[in-house]
């Protein structure tokens, strides 16, 4: 991975967890959720730079999928939209946060399942060690958020742990 493709990896990783932490200060929750699927896209074509333009279409199938099952009677808007109009607002970095853990989990499983001739066996181990260095970005800036009591200090180094054995 190069260095320019993990710092851009980073910044993505950043920009989700500022405008899941604080969406305010990034505009209208409208504008926020239109931002973060376009994050959501841009990590999936760095991660898998063969992907075509058809498969950054399945984020938004997904992500249609995630609000009918979160919401009750759910209808083809945004989730702000539907989530403004419902009167729970505040619910919507919750949401949001939910579902881009889930796209990511989801994301890998696809990866893994992947059959496709042209994703050759190294091309599959570089995708899964961006996957691995992104996600130890995020868990080291989860770790210096504080926000949970069980972290301390820098996390485990999943890829250097996978490398070991």
């Amino acid at each position: 991975m190069s260095p320019a493709e993990n710092r851009l990896l980073a910044f993505v990783a950043s920009r989700l967890e500022s405008m899941l932490r604080r969406p305010a200060i990034w505009g209208s929750l409208l504008s926020v959720e239109e931002r973060i699927l376009q994050l959501l896209e841009l990590r999936r074509v760095l991660l898998v730079p063969s992907l075509s333009a058809d498969d950054t279409h399945q984020l938004l199938r997904s992500y249609s999928r995630f609000i009918s099952e979160t919401l009750d009677d759910a209808t083809v808007e945004p989730l702000a939209s539907q989530l403004e109009q419902r009167g729970r607002a505040d619910e919507f970095a919750v949401f949001m946060r939910r579902f881009v853990e889930r796209e990511l989990a989801e994301f890998l499983v696809d990866i893994d399942r992947s059959e496709d001739p042209a994703i050759e066996r190294a091309e599959h181990i570089e995708t899964m060690d961006r996957i691995l260095a992104l996600m130890r970005e995020e868990a080291i800036a989860h770790a210096r958020r504080g926000s949970s009591s069980s972290l301390s200090g820098d996390p485990i180094a999943l890829h250097d742990l996978l490398e070991q054995n």
